[in-house]
């Protein structure tokens, strides 16, 4: 997460294409996250011992569904289960989402997007969550962010975006991609 206020304080210093999410930040300074604490057997201890409890996290993501904005659904497609969020609608409430592939840059050479999208959009029906757009991108290469970022451009309609994800989905690399486009 990114307060707003310190983008706008980055951003006016030109500095904005350094600014990191308030986890990855944690990270680079030598500090542990926070682990949510029904992933850990019992008795076990997080991350120099910070523990979240997954209704504060809950709680927080709930923010989401109760204001009027697009919302930015970021998965890896190599581990797409792995990154899926089985309560997204919850979190994301009635707002429009476009899903985010990446990391199609680790894909077979050969690998044809148009069936991975269709693949997506599949298992999306299946699992009942309804997107306005799916794009595949790589974080790595910067290839076909601007097809993402066209289509955010496209469904935003003045509204603000949210941008969520597993960890390791890629959301900051992203979002750093994201800002390079948009300057």
């Amino acid at each position: 997460y990114v307060r707003f206020s310190n983008y706008l304080q980055k951003w006016s210093q030109r500095l904005h294409r350094k600014l990191l999410c308030s986890r990855c930040l944690d990270l680079e300074q030598g500090q542990l996250v926070p682990v949510v604490k029904e992933v850990m057997a019992e008795g076990e201890v997080g991350f120099g011992g910070k523990v979240v409890p997954a209704d504060v996290l809950a709680q927080q993501l709930r923010t989401i569904s109760k204001r009027r904005c697009l919302v930015v659904y970021i998965v890896d497609v190599l581990d797409f289960n792995g990154s899926f969020i089985r309560k997204i609608r919850q979190i994301v409430g009635k707002n429009p989402v476009i899903l985010v592939g990446t990391k199609i840059d680790l894909l077979p050479p050969k690998t044809k997007l148009e069936l991975v999208e269709k693949w997506l959009l599949y298992i999306l029906r299946k699992k009942k969550l309804r997107v306005v757009n799916v794009k595949l991108v790589s974080n790595e290469t910067g290839k076909h962010i601007n097809h993402a970022v066209n289509a955010i451009i496209e469904a935003r309609s003045g509204m603000d975006v949210f941008v969520v994800g597993a960890a390791n989905a890629g959301k900051s690399r992203f979002i750093t991609r994201l800002l390079d486009r948009l300057e």
